[in-house]
């Protein structure tokens, strides 16, 4: 049973992964390759006797083979059910098409003002912070650990904001022909406020999202031009650029707040950390202990997800663990700090069982169809492709969470209203030439 698992599990995200390609849905790409990234990869090593569990301490007095497979069963049927909601929506949408309105004109928003502005108010409150803490790596610790419900955390939605903007505008300069650095170096200065709240994964996002966005607009995101031996190298520097990283910010984040040591980790669960492959360990802990040793948690983390919109300078008594992860490492570790995130799979089967896996990988499939839809109509086919790619590394990896609509706020509403409210407030900055205007339609 565990060698067809891993087949399972790694036939489902290939052909996940290709279906999407071949579909072209961005974000239904994006969800299918966090989702291998977060669990797949994490399943073969610990089926195969390459690492055990994490924390080992939770796993000492019983077998865990039937649990890495029971797992990893849930994940080929989660890769699989949002699969065919994909293909099913983009095959019933087809016969709709040619009833669709055309896509908007990209200059209803004015990307580069909403960039530059953004990217500004983001530095400028981190140079607050940090003076107001002492240093940049004081500034980290506290709001990552020691001050984290000081309310300064919902500044984070200017980097993020900034950052959506940014890739819109490297993707608009890139269709159209013009010099694209400009967003590219604000961009960095975006990740590296990033960096400075403690969230190494915003950073790693910017980084992710300009890349897939060049990849996008040099056409190579089709799979016969995925083959070619010169796009199949820079996906291995990718990788390995990314990789590193991450492995890299982790660990210099870690010894600046959170003081984790993991010098006594093999190379295999350093990697495996740096990375989040670590979802899969707690799917596996998820399976294990839900619903057998605990009650299925129903709609009461959708509730903490929504709250986590409101900043805690209007509600001072809004629940700390808002997010998953953290209230599932404190049912096991009361005393520690983050969390261990279990990623889609792992949070709807928590909150209703198979039941809520099944139902959620159909909405997560479904929602990608119609959210990039309905972004390439308001932003343009190029830039709508590239903020999906954005929004789903931050909004939707692995699929659809149970705070998706809250981590909505940051990276989708606040830079679209932005960018259009530069356009309405700054008419002529984004004003085509006069030669390339359409005449008004009688």
């Amino acid at each position: 049973m565990t060698s067809l698992a891993i087949v399972a599990v790694l036939a489902t995200c290939v052909t996940s992964a290709v279906v999407m390609l071949r579909l072209r849905s961005m974000l239904g790409l994006v969800m299918s390759l966090t989702a291998t990234l977060s669990y797949a990869i994490r399943h073969v090593l610990l089926a195969t006797g390459f690492d055990t569990l994490h924390p080992d301490e939770l796993f000492l007095y019983q077998g865990t083979a039937g649990l890495i497979t029971s797992a990893g069963w849930m994940v080929a049927l989660w890769q699989a059910t949002v699969t065919a909601a994909v293909a099913v929506t983009v095959v019933l949408g087809r016969s709709r098409r040619h009833r669709r309105p055309p896509p908007a004109p990209t200059s209803r928003y004015d990307w580069s003002t909403a960039a530059l502005v953004l990217t500004a108010l983001s530095a400028l409150v981190m140079v607050l912070l940090s003076a107001y803490y002492g240093s940049p790596a004081a500034a980290q610790r506290a709001l990552r650990v020691s001050d984290v419900n000081s309310g300064f955390g919902v500044l984070v939605v200017l980097p993020s904001a900034a950052t959506v903007a940014c890739v819109a505008w490297f993707r608009r300069a890139r269709d159209e022909g013009r010099n694209a650095l400009a967003p590219v170096v604000l961009g960095g200065v975006d990740a590296m406020v990033f960096y400075g709240f403690g969230s190494r994964a915003g950073a790693l996002a910017a980084v992710i999202g300009f890349a897939l966005a060049a990849a996008d607009a040099a056409g190579l995101l089709r799979l016969r031009r995925l083959l070619r031996p010169r796009a199949l190298l820079a996906l291995v520097v990718l990788v390995a650029v990314v990789g590193g990283g991450a492995v890299g910010l982790r660990s210099v984040r870690d010894a600046n707040a959170t003081r984790a040591d993991y010098s006594d980790y093999s190379v295999v669960r350093r990697v495996s950390t740096s990375l989040n492959l670590t979802y899969f360990d707690a799917l596996v802990l998820a399976r294990r202990d839900w619903p057998a040793r605990y009650e299925l948690r129903g709609a009461s983390d959708i509730s903490r997800g929504l709250s986590a919109a409101v900043p805690r300078a209007l509600w001072p008594g809004k629940p700390v663990d808002n997010e998953t992860g953290k209230w599932f490492r404190r049912t096991y570790e009361p005393t520690r700090e983050g969390g261990w995130p279990l990623g889609a799979v792992g949070e709807w089967y928590v909150a209703f069982g198979w039941a809520g896996l099944l139902s959620a990988a159909a909405v997560s499939g479904w929602l990608a169809v119609r959210l990039e839809g309905l972004l390439q109509r308001l932003l343009g086919p190029g830039v709508g492709r590239s903020v999906a790619a954005l929004v789903g590394l931050t909004v939707f990896p692995t699929g659809l969470l149970t705070n998706s609509p809250s981590r909505a706020l940051p990276w989708l509403l606040a830079p679209l209203a932005t960018a259009r409210l530069a356009r309405l407030v700054l008419p002529r900055a984004t004003r085509p030439p006069a030669e390339q205007r359409r005449p008004a339609l009688l």
